[in-house]
């Protein structure tokens, strides 16, 4: 027969689960945010130089996710382990990031996206360090954090048209409230 898991264990799961759920969708929002804020405002030649930037940073965290993020989520639930792991993967790539974010000499726009990439790969690499130690609470406070800053910096595109460097820069200063958000969460147990 069916066996039906009930109790607090079973909302437990349903709450992580959810919380899950609802942290990758509000962590793709503050990243589609951003890129059609930088096309509304953008000249074709910028869009194009901002896009092949974005590219690249897209590639950066898809390679962290390979290397780093899968690894932690291998440890979930031996909490010393993902700590552990998390601790080994924030070392490197603080040191791959460093040098990508220190070549940018092209428009203002991709040098404010490469300072700010390093900082959202590395709260993008805690989110996973949060899901493995069974805290998705904890990413998706960080991420809705970012997504709010992303939404008020969009805001103020339309009350000021500031350039679409400022915009990528007001990104980045989320991306690293975001990341200070997770590390002060996963310390205090959120």
């Amino acid at each position: 027969g069916l066996t039906v898991v009930a109790g607090p264990l079973a909302s437990s799961r349903i709450r992580r689960t959810l919380a899950t759920g609802s942290d990758q969708v509000v962590s793709s929002a503050s990243n589609a945010l951003l890129l059609l804020a930088v096309a509304g405002m953008s000249s074709p030649q910028d869009l194009g130089i901002f896009a092949v930037a974005y590219t690249v940073a897209t590639m950066l965290i898809a390679v962290q996710r390979g290397m780093f993020g899968v690894q932690i989520s291998l440890k979930a639930g031996r909490h010393d382990d993902v700590r552990l792991e998390s601790r080994r993967a924030l070392g490197a790539l603080a040191l791959l990031t460093v040098g990508w974010a220190a070549g940018g000499q092209l428009a203002p726009t991709v040098v404010a996206l490469a300072l700010s990439v390093p900082l959202a790969l590395l709260q993008d690499l805690l989110r996973f360090t949060a899901m493995a130690l069974q805290r998705p609470l904890a990413a998706l406070l960080s991420d809705s954090l970012w997504l709010t800053l992303t939404v008020m910096a969009l805001a103020w595109r339309e009350l000021a048209s500031p350039a679409a460097w400022e915009l990528v820069a007001l990104w980045g200063l989320g991306a690293a409230l975001a990341l200070i958000t997770l590390m002060i969460a996963l310390r205090q147990g959120v």
